[in-house]
Parts: structure tokens; C-alpha cells; sequence
């Protein structure tokens, strides 16, 4: 028999009249080895060396199109869902667009608006005669106030706002995940450490807090080699976790899930809480 190995799969031609050639090659094999038994070797032309990739292609699971079309279909559908969970980061943007416009027009008024009141934007105007021609033209001073300016300043606040704030979040989930007695204790908080870490990092005054409240997580970040890497890694797994901790909010509603912290704070009794819970299920 011919056979080739590559990593830990091992390709045979059988010869016919050779029946024991199977069992034997199995026993040459480790425990860990896959033989596969081809036709052929498939060979390059021209150097005649053995091509891997038809030699994978021939060994490779034949999938239906209903099939490959179905799975198609599934992984959309799981794609839009985990889309639907980064909704939650919708309150570090809200944070944002609030401190950007208390901090841009809480400003005193000299600093995003000129001297003068406003900008001499210089526009030249053709006047034209009833004939269409022109007849002269004239230099027209309008005034740009500092809108456009603030604008720009706004922009670049809530930007800035928004990265620190999602900075600060993250670090947050990080170090709850190291701490088990961190996570117990904000078992209970809405959408659990995740809703949380949002909570947190929305409620900070400005970015001095939030490094503050973010080291200890960057602590463990640099610790482990991942102090840069990890805000990407967790954008990525965020609705993966905000799924896991989130779904009983979601599937509950917002009237069964008061139900159940008002029995669960205000000391109710279980029943109460039980017999909220139950509603939806």
C-alpha cells in the first residue's frame, strides 16, 4: 500500500488482493493517528509531489446545498442576534453626548465664540440683469457666529468621552472576572458585573475617576500581557456576555423584572417574587 502522513493524518492507497493491508496499517499507526484510505495520491504536474490540498479535498466531508444553505441561514441569524446585544453601549453613549454638551456649551461663551460675535465669511454674489448676464458683482460679508466651531468641539468631546468611558468599562469587567467575590456581589445588578461596569463608567464625572476606577482591572490586564488587547477582545465577546447575563431581563419585561427586585430590596415575600417570575415562563 502506498501511504502518506501529514501532521496527524495518514493517506493510503490499498492494492487490490491486499484485504490485511488495513488492520496492518492501523496497528503501525499511534492511538492518536486518522488513516484515510484514497483512490489515488493526487500528484502536482510537473514535480509529481503529492498535492495536500486535492488530497484534503477528497477526505473532506460532502455537505448537501440544503444543508450548506440552512447553516448559511442559522449563522445570520445568529449574527443579527449577538448585533442586537451591543444595544446596551447605548448607555456610555448617552453618557457621552451628556457630558460633551455640558462641557462644550457649560464653557463661558468667549471660548467657543469669536470676539466680535461671529466669523466675516467673505461671499462673492453675481447680480444678474433680467437677461440672465451678469451685471456686476459685489463682495457680501456674512456672519458665521461660532456654532460651526462648537460643533466641531462638540464632536470631538463626545468622542473623547465615549473612548475613555469604554476604556474604563471593560477594564472593570476584567477585573470582576478575577475577583469571585466582585461578581457575587453584583449577581443581582441588572444585566449582573456587565450592566454594572456600564453603569459605572456612565456615572463618572470625568476621565481622572475613571482611571482610577479602571486600575485595578489594568492591573490584571498588564499582569497578563494583555493591557492593549484587551478593550478589542472584549468589543468583540460584549454581546456574547451580554446575552448570558441579559436574557432573563429580556424574556421577563420590564413590569415582572420590577415585580422582582421590589421583592427581592424591599424584603417582599418570596411568593411574590416567585409568582412575578412565573408570569412569563
Amino acid at each position: 500500500a502506498e501511504t502518506r502522513i501529514c501532521r496527524r493524518e495518514a493517506f493510503a492507497v490499498l492494492r487490490k488482493g491486499r484485504s490485511g493491508a488495513l488492520p496492518e496499517l492501523r496497528r503501525a499507526l499511534p492511538p492518536d493517528f486518522t488513516l484515510f484510505v484514497v483512490p489515488e495520491m493526487p500528484r502536482r504536474a510537473g514535480t509529481e509531489k503529492v498535492d495536500r490540498r486535492r488530497l484534503a479535498e477528497l477526505v473532506a466531508p460532502s455537505l448537501e446545498p440544503a444543508r450548506v444553505e440552512r447553516q448559511g441561514q442559522q449563522y445570520e441569524r445568529e449574527a443579527l442576534e449577538l448585533r442586537r446585544w451591543y444595544s446596551p453601549l447605548g448607555l456610555l453613549l448617552a453618557a457621552s453626548v451628556f457630558h460633551g454638551f455640558l462641557a462644550t456649551f457649560g464653557l463661558p461663551w468667549w471660548l467657543w465664540r469669536s470676539p466680535s460675535g461671529g466669523l466675516d465669511l467673505e461671499t462673492e454674489v453675481l447680480l444678474s440683469e433680467s437677461g440672465g448676464q451678469p451685471d456686476s458683482a459685489v463682495v457680501v460679508h456674512v456672519p458665521l457666529h461660532g456654532y460651526m466651531p462648537a460643533m466641531l468641539l462638540l464632536l470631538v468631546r463626545i468622542l473623547w468621552e465615549l473612548c475613555w468611558r469604554a476604556l474604563c468599562s471593560s477594564y472593570v469587567i476584567l477585573f470582576a472576572w478575577h475577583s469571585a467575590k466582585f461578581t457575587n456581589f453584583f449577581h443581582n445588578f441588572p444585566f449582573g458585573v456587565i450592566g454594572f461596569a456600564l453603569f459605572a463608567a456612565s456615572a463618572l464625572p470625568g476621565a481622572a475617576s475613571g482611571l482610577a476606577v479602571a486600575l485595578p482591572g489594568m492591573w490584571k490586564a498588564v499582569r497578563r500581557g494583555r493591557l492593549l488587547s484587551w478593550p478589542g477582545v472584549c468589543f468583540v465577546g460584549f454581546p456574547v456576555w451580554a446575552r448570558e447575563y441579559g436574557t432573563w431581563y429580556v424574556n421577563r419585561g420590564v413590569w415582572v423584572v420590577f415585580k422582582w427586585y421590589l421583592a427581592f430590596w424591599l424584603g417582599v415575600p418570596a411568593t411574590f417574587a416567585s409568582a412575578a417570575a412565573s408570569r412569563c415562563t
